[in-house]
This record gives structure tokens, C-alpha cells and sequence, in this order.
């Protein structure tokens, strides 16, 4: 009995190998374009976007009283891949005013009749000063 489980776990084991010798030997390739997976043909994703970009480049000049992401909602069918660029860097905070007025906030908490201060109260201070 112990020789026939030995048998089987030994044959299982060679199975796994063979498995994760096919694995290594061909591991799925890359997508380099942004609407990987959206086609079959990766050509074909490569015009696609090559095709968006220069329909985008004919477009005319939004107009600074408009709002991009108002233009990027109505063209989303127009440009799919580059709309989903726009959704992603255009949400992004252009300006380091938070940082900066923590650091000032930081240093009106922090000045030198308070440097004694315990790391838990200043934590307390910093958070209602952000609160306010």
C-alpha cells in the first residue's frame, strides 16, 4: 500500500513539473499599448490608438471657458483609450497648496517654546488645526 501512494505521489510530481515547465517556457506576452486586451490583433490596437491620437491632434482647441472634463465626457466614444488617459491624469491635483500649508501649519504648532511637546499632543494639534 505505502509503495502504490510513494507510485502515485511520484507520478503526480512529474505532472506539476511538466505543468510548470510549460509555464516558463511560454509566458503570455506583454501589452504595450494602452487599450491592451481591447482586440486580438495587437496591430490592430496599435493603428486604433495611432487613429485616435490623430483624430485628436485635428480636433480644435478647447476654449478656456469650457471645462475639460465635460469635452472628454461627450468624446468618450470617440477617443476610448485616450479618454480613459484623460480620466486618469486629469483628476490630479495640480497644485502643492495642501502640502504647503501643512508645513506652515507645522511650523506655527512646532516652534521653539513648544519643541518639549509629546508626539501624541502634537498629533492632536495638527489634526484640529486641520479640522478647522
Amino acid at each position: 500500500l505505502l509503495a502504490e501512494v510513494l507510485a502515485e505521489l511520484s507520478t503526480l510530481e512529474e505532472e506539476v513539473n511538466l505543468v510548470q515547465v510549460e509555464i516558463n517556457q511560454n509566458p503570455p506576452k506583454k501589452r504595450r499599448v494602452l487599450g491592451g486586451g481591447l482586440s486580438d490583433d495587437e496591430d490592430e490596437e496599435t493603428e486604433g490608438a495611432k487613429g485616435e491620437m490623430d483624430c485628436y491632434k485635428a480636433e480644435r482647441k478647447l476654449k478656456s471657458d469650457r471645462c475639460p472634463f465635460e469635452w472628454w465626457r461627450e468624446r468618450k466614444e470617440a477617443y476610448p483609450l485616450m479618454s480613459r488617459l484623460a480620466r486618469k491624469y486629469l483628476a490630479l491635483e495640480a497644485t502643492s497648496t495642501p502640502a504647503e500649508r501643512v508645513i506652515s501649519t507645522l511650523g506655527f504648532v512646532l516652534n521653539k517654546q513648544r519643541q518639549a511637546m509629546g508626539s501624541e499632543l502634537f498629533s492632536e494639534i495638527m489634526f484640529l488645526s486641520d479640522c478647522v
